[in-house]
């Protein structure tokens, strides 16, 4: 029987392991497949998007592509063939898409219509052919696109060079590692031919020692290799081509953390194969002096995707260097976790070089999900997928600076090619906290419901050029919401320029007037000076319009002024012209001077609008009607080529051809007026403008006025036709002043702000930062303050540094919009509500939008302005990019003086935030009293009812000084960290502040003295404060809690008696606690358990006098700090329990890593890890 019974109970234990292990499976493949499939439809969403651009090449070479050139919004400032480097790529990703398709879906018919399978695998092949026949690694090639750009092109076909910045054949590789045995043996040895054409033979470095590198180099070279190391095992290269991947898992990610790192790697030491340093030891990075999302993460993760998917197609081991223990995927995979929301959405901490939000985290997120089984990256990678899907089929378009197709057919096969594994809770690292990043000068926290940056810009490059930006948005978002722009929650100040400028023009207007008339009875003097005359007036009148928009100190109402003032004030001038000339039959000459001599000149002069607004366009001017560059080239053409004839017809009988190109003028006109007005706005029309890309497009004119100038005279002259000499002169000066005009507008208004100081103060529960920036017109202060569970705060102070006029744009806050994606949003602020782009000069000192953020400011002048403007991504026209609704808080436009305070500004701003709150919190500050506070000090006491008290004061001063304050609150005092004495309701303090000194700090307690004895009070820690009373009777206190729901309240006396008064506490009139000489109280709350790991870094090393390392080590937490260990070359020092957190060390090589480890003193011990500090010699 006891055998029954144990034989029955083993079996029962076994079946209900296998059922609880299958139930477990079951739970976690469907949430798998349903990840699966989202990838699948966006990929069978894709072959209806690229299907209708599929062309036949020609019916004998059976090849056909995707001729992605057909979007039409394809623009580059220096090469409008850049499209041809794209097209490739582009159609690598078809047939990456399509493989995937044919293999893992089992669908016969693909998207809305209905593509057979037949269908896109004749497609695939027919791609591959055409891809591989027109380049020059193969023999009988045809010829590639015939506007292909020089550095790709070789003859008629294409051809990778060697560190091409290009990812020309990574798609294509992987797609047809997923067909190849489908393909025949033809398309097999066509694609070994290009892929053995292409790769890298041997390890070739590309990086720097400087940080701000070439891991897109690597990734581009990569993308070329993969296909013969990968595929072309036979190839007697195969050894070589293997070396490069192998290298590029370390070079792809390097850091100067190489150099010292004693890990095993391909059997050598990590240390004695690193080569240079392509990302900043803490995993962010730089392009082009500026840290890009793009470059810094989503382009890695390709790569790294590409090496991982093809070792398990082909079977082939990933070489050792991308999977190492600490190798440098791991680090920018944290570094991405970091920088997103909990929405999957990677916050951009400059403004986006390309397109914004549209799941650019996805392969770091799969890294971390599929390779690493985190637990955060799968949820992140979840919501970046959705991202990616709307985002997608938002646009239907192939970008090559996104990969949207391609991006989801790896992260399925990432998926596909590894079973899922079972995840365990508590496996993700916390991130949560404060983290700062020293070359990007840039500091996150992330808290439980909001994301907050703060960036004063990296000195990388250009020494100290940069400008300060913030942003805060909430953590847990359906769809992105803020786009981070340079000068975001700082703003940026525009000079007027010297009116000096338009006396000069005006003079030689003038001045060609006063010569014409002197010079009347010449010949062809008179007709130059009439001519010279009206081109100075014309530019100053068009410099004058753009200035008196932006930056005339004219208190006019936005809405007085057109924001199309440009387009209407030209037409005005036809309609006068047309008028003139109509009339001319009926007017005589003067002095001899035909009156067509001088509607001539005035018709060129008319000019120099559309030819300066074409030098500096990056796009169509009438591209909202979808017409092509090449025809708004041809467009503005014809205007120039019939007005320059207009010297040609002085004859009545002929003024049809001059009335037909007063027509195409005013044509041209009216459509700029109605794309403005089409805009919203005319702002991005002008700022888009300014560039220093402008040069090129000055050169350009005076190339064009040489030539037409120099064969004009050639031509005059052997055929005796002094008019067309005449002529000649006239259309080279409309390129000359054009060029004169565009130097103006684009130059000596804008200069890159200097960060002269900058001050911070980091823990786990926020931070403060203050700084100083300087630019040629102002000097700009700011100080910026960031809560856990509260708001932010910032106070911002700028000064003139000469007599000018300006305009200061306020301080902006920007959201990101895409039509069929994220919709445009109403924001409400004091009368009412409105789409933010119509937002013109509103009244009101607060805004909220979508009870997701709201701000309250004060300071300033209480308006509010709005404005559309467009995402920077030089690759596509505007119709394409991205879209930014911008508000602006208290914009201004004034004349200053040399040491005028032109703006003060305080500002709260407030994640998750409704009208309601707003309002409270306004009612509250108007509760607020703070008294003796000097005045280059700011400060704010800010009461969110259950969420606390929070207190951010700074110093202005150029020196440390001390202040004695009295702060109340409703007639309540707050306790707060730095103690102070109760009288009645006021909190007596004595703060000293260094210059540009701060102080952070929040409570959730409120005291009143109703003894006659001096009571001091002191907030030892989020969750103890201490009483002390000089009296040595009893004394009476009030207390009243502001914070969240308590769980405990108790209050100790001197004498040990202890007694709870958690009900009593929160009462809107409080309680009152008699006690003698000192008592404390300590409160427990619903979330008052610390679980944020403390803030910490390393200091740059400073060598001695005695040749040791000084190692300080920041570090700070809400709770305490149980202990800061230095860890130097990996191997652990001593700890240290109190500040200073400092240490000796005598280097024994000329470079050492350096990190830090911190425990805090919380009921969990919550630990974290610093980035990584290296100290070389001699630099």
């Amino acid at each position: 029987m006891g055998r029954i019974l144990s034989y029955r109970n083993g079996t029962f234990i076994v079946l209900l392991i296998i059922l609880l292990s299958f139930i477990n499976t079951t739970e976690a493949i469907p949430s798998e497949n349903e990840l699966k499939n989202k990838y699948l439809e966006i990929l069978e969403n894709g072959v209806d998007c690229f299907e209708p651009f599929y062309k036949e090449n020609s019916s004998t070479s059976n090849t056909g592509f995707f001729d992605l050139r057909d979007y039409g919004n394809w623009t580059h400032p220096r090469n409008e063939s850049y499209h041809t480097l794209c097209i490739i790529p582009g159609n690598g990703q078809v047939i990456l898409t399509y493989a995937v398709l044919l293999k893992y879906s089992h669908k016969e018919f693909f998207g809305q219509g209905h593509y057979s399978r037949k269908i896109i695998f004749d497609h695939l092949v027919k791609t591959i052919r055409w891809i591989c026949l027109s380049s020059s690694y193969v023999p009988k090639s045809l010829p590639y696109l015939p506007e292909a750009r020089d550095d790709i092109r070789d003859g008629e076909q294409w051809h990778r060079k060697w560190g091409l910045r290009q990812d020309l054949l990574g798609y294509l590789s992987v797609g047809a590692a997923l067909v190849w045995p489908d393909l025949t043996e033809e398309i097999r040895s066509l694609l070994g031919k290009v892929f053995a054409g292409t790769g890298i033979k041997g390890r070739l470095i590309r990086t720097t020692q400087k940080g701000n590198g070439n891991h897109d180099q690597v990734k581009q070279d990569l993308s070329s290799t993969i296909g013969a190391a990968f595929l072309l095992t036979e190839h007697p290269d195969h050894d070589k081509y293997w070396e490069f991947v192998t290298g590029a898992g370390i070079d792809m990610v390097s850091t100067v953390n190489d150099f010292v790192s004693h890990e095993i790697v391909e059997n050598k030491m990590l240390k004695s194969i690193a080569a240079g340093a392509n990302l900043n030891s803490d995993y962010s990075s730089f392009h082009h002096n500026h840290p890009s999302v793009w470059y810094g993460i989503d382009l890695i993760f390709e790569g790294r995707s590409y090496v991982e998917i093809l070792s398990k197609l082909t079977e082939l081991d990933v070489p050792e260097t991308y999977t190492y223990n600490g190798n440098g995927f791991d680090g920018v995979h944290k570094y991405a976790m970091i920088l997103s929301t909990k929405a999957g959405v990677i916050n951009h901490l400059r403004s986006p070089e390309y397109d914004s939000s549209y799941g650019a985290g996805l392969l770091a997120f799969c890294y971390g999900a599929v390779l690493k089984n985190d637990s955060t990256s799968i949820e992140l990678e979840k919501n970046a997928a959705g991202i990616l899907a709307g985002h997608t089929k938002a646009i239907g378009q192939y970008d090559y600076h996104r990969g949207s197709w391609a991006k989801a057919a790896m992260a399925f096969l990432m998926h596909e090619l590894h079973p899922p594994k079972k995840v365990e809770e508590g496996i993700a690292e916390n991130l949560n906290g404060s983290h700062y990043f020293e070359k990007l000068r840039a500091i996150i926290f992330r808290s439980h419901n909001s994301w907050t940056s703060f960036v004063w810009g990296s000195d990388h490059g250009e020494p100290a050029s940069s400008g300060a930006g913030g942003q805060i948005m909430p953590l847990r978002l359906e769809s992105p919401l803020i786009y981070n722009t340079s000068d975001s929650l700082s703003g940026s100040i525009l000079e007027h320029r010297p009116f000096s400028i338009y006396s000069v023009l005006l003079a030689c207007s003038i001045g060609c007037a006063i010569a014409s008339y002197l010079t009347m009875k010449k010949n062809f003097q008179p007709r130059i000076f009439i001519f010279l005359c009206f081109m100075f007036l014309q530019s100053l009148l068009f410099i004058g319009a753009v200035d008196f928009f932006f930056t005339l100190p004219l208190q006019v109402p936005r809405t007085v002024i057109p924001r199309f003032i440009l387009a209407f004030w030209g037409i005005l001038w036809i309609l006068c012209g047309i008028i003139f000339i109509w009339q001319r039959e009926k007017i005589s000459p003067v002095h001899g001077v035909s009156i067509t001599q001088v509607t001539n000149s005035f018709m060129f002069s008319l000019l120099i609008i559309p030819v300066s607004i074409f030098l500096m366009m990056r796009t169509p001017w009438i591209e909202f009607l979808n017409f092509r560059s090449l025809f708004s080239a041809v467009w503005v053409f014809i205007i120039v080529i019939i007005s320059s004839l207009f010297m040609l017809f002085n004859k009545p009988q002929n003024r049809i051809f001059l009335r037909i190109a007063f027509f195409l003028v005013f044509l041209f006109l009216v459509l700029n007026a109605l794309l403005q007005l089409h805009s919203q706005t005319l702002e991005p029309f002008y700022l888009r403008l300014v560039s220093i890309r402008n040069i090129q497009r000055i050169q350009f004119a005076g190339i064009v006025s040489v030539i037409v100038l120099s064969s004009g005279i050639i031509i005059g002259y052997s055929f005796n036709k002094k008019l067309i000499i005449m002529n000649s002169i006239f259309f080279s000066g409309i390129f000359i002043f054009s060029a004169m005009v565009v130097a103006i507008l684009s130059f000596g208004r804008f200069n890159i702000p200097k960060i002269e100081r900058m001050e911070k103060e980091l823990s786990d529960d926020g931070f403060f930062t203050f700084g100083q920036i300087s630019s040629k017109v102002a000097t700009k202060q700011q100080a910026f303050f960031c809560f856990d569970k509260g708001p932010s705060i910032t106070f911002l102070k700028v000064w003139g540094k000469k007599d000018a006029f300006i305009t200061y744009s306020g301080l902006p806050v920007s959201f990101y919009q895409r039509d069929n994606f994220v919709d445009s949003r109403l924001i409400t602020y004091e009368n009412g509500k409105e789409q933010i782009r119509f937002l013109n000069d509103a009244k009101s000192n607060w805004w909220c939008l979508d009870n997701k953020l709201g701000l309250v400011f004060t300071g300033g002048e209480e308006i509010l302005s709005g404005t559309r403007r467009i995402g920077p991504n030089w690759a596509r026209t505007e119709s394409y990019r991205d879209k930014i609704d911008v508000v602006y808080a208290s914009p201004l436009r004034k004349k200053i003086n040399e040491g005028d305070l032109i703006v003060e500004i305080a500002a709260v701003l407030k994640p998750n935030a409704n009208t309601s709150d707003l309002n409270q919190m306004r009612s509250d500050a108007n509760k607020i009293r703070i008294t003796n506070l000097p005045k280059d000090w700011a400060a704010t006491l800010l009461p969110v009812k259950d969420l606390g008290l929070f207190w951010a004061i700074a110093s202005f001063s150029k020196q440390s000084a001390k202040a004695s304050l009295t702060l109340s609150f409703n007639g309540w005092s707050p306790v707060l960290s730095s103690g102070g004495t109760i009288d009645a309701g006021r909190l007596r303090l004595e703060p000293r502040l260094q210059s540009f000194g701060a102080i952070r700090d929040d409570s959730c307690l409120l005291a009143q003295n109703v003894s006659d004895s001096k009571i001091y009070a002191k907030k030892v820690n989020a969750n103890h404060y201490k009483f002390v009373s000089e009296s040595r009777d009893n004394v009476v206190i009030k207390l009243k809690w502001w914070g969240p729901k308590i769980k405990k309240a108790v209050m100790t006396t001197e004498n040990g008696e202890r007694f709870f008064i958690r009900e009593k506490i929160a009462d809107e009139n409080g309680i009152e606690v008699e006690f003698n000489k000192e008592c404390c109280l300590e409160v427990t709350t619903e979330d008052s358990l610390d679980t944020f790991p403390p803030f910490v870094e390393v200091a740059s090393p400073l060598l001695t006098e005695n040749n040791q390392l000084k190692i300080t080590v920041n570090s700070k937490d809400r709770s305490g700090l149980n202990y800061v260990q230095l860890f130097m070359d990996g191997k652990g020092l001593s700890t240290i329990q109190t500040p200073p957190y400092e240490w000796l060390v005598t280097p024994k090589n000329d470079i050492h890593s350096f990190y830090a480890i911190a425990v805090d003193k919380s009921d969990l011990l919550n630990k974290r890890r610093s980035f990584s500090t290296v100290w070389q010699k001699n630099r």
